[in-house]
């Protein structure tokens, strides 16, 4: 009798060690095509900006500049469009009934420093009705924090203050002092701020909002972001609104 309990409990195992295994090799798969699925999203995305860059301008378009890094190409979005440069976009077009065309020159991996070096040679600040502006890698990548000051310096200097919005700063280890930096720089040169802290401590604070390329958002994450954006973007449009009656 002892000897078929213990059969019947090494049979018990081995079943149970059999679903763990086929259940942690289930899981693995579907993680891996879900990464490999964004990856190959992301992929495409350089080249879709690129497309939109050079499609042709409406006479009568509003025209929208985004610098910035991966989160402004929308890196972990389902569609490149679906990132927070799309989403403003597809608003100010909705809103003002107006044609947008977008330049989209952002990179992964960008700085500050990167941003005033390599991508404001690519565009045309003078005929810009939006400029749009979003970048963490100092802050990820620990700058020291007087090159931080300087490069972000360097580029608000020479952008629209009534036409452009910065970001604040993700909610990453290690913010408070670029932030702090990033709010002084931005009063400074008398440009707004898109309040990233106040979405995603309070609606956007939620597990759901990223995507299978960690810490980067997926489409719903961006679209939380977008809202940060979108009360700047708001007396934006209305500046201009004014400016033509």
């Amino acid at each position: 009798m002892q000897a078929n309990r213990n059969q019947s409990s090494r049979r018990l195992i081995r079943g149970l060690l059999q679903g763990s295994a086929i259940f942690v090799l289930v899981l693995v798969c579907f993680v891996g095509v879900n990464v490999v699925r964004t990856l190959l999203i992301a992929a495409g995305t350089i080249h879709f900006w690129q497309e939109q860059a050079n499609e042709p301008i409406p006479a009568n378009a509003l025209r929208v500049v985004a610098l910035g890094d991966s989160a402004t190409q929308a890196i972990g979005a389902d569609y490149p469009m679906e990132g927070f440069v799309g989403r403003i976009a597809t608003y100010v077009q909705a809103r003002t009934g107006r044609p947008v065309h977008i330049v989209n020159v952002s990179d992964g991996g960008a700085t500050y420093h990167d941003i005033t070096q390599k991508q404001l040679p690519k565009v045309d600040l003078t005929t810009a009705d939006l400029v749009i502006v979003a970048c963490s890698n100092d802050l990820e990548n620990g700058v020291p924090l007087d090159a931080y000051r300087a490069a972000l310096g360097a580029l608000l200097q020479v952008l629209p203050p009534d036409k452009t919005v910065v970001s604040d700063l993700p909610l990453l280890p290690g913010r408070e002092a670029y932030q702090t930096i990033l709010q002084e720089r931005t009063e400074t040169y008398h440009i707004m701020r898109a309040d990233v802290g106040k979405i995603f401590t309070h609606e956007g604070r939620r597990l759901d909002i990223f995507s299978w390329l960690p810490p980067h958002l997926n489409s719903k994450g961006y679209a939380y972001w977008f809202l940060a954006f979108q009360p700047e973007v708001d007396t934006i449009l209305q500046r201009l609104t004014n400016h033509a009656s």
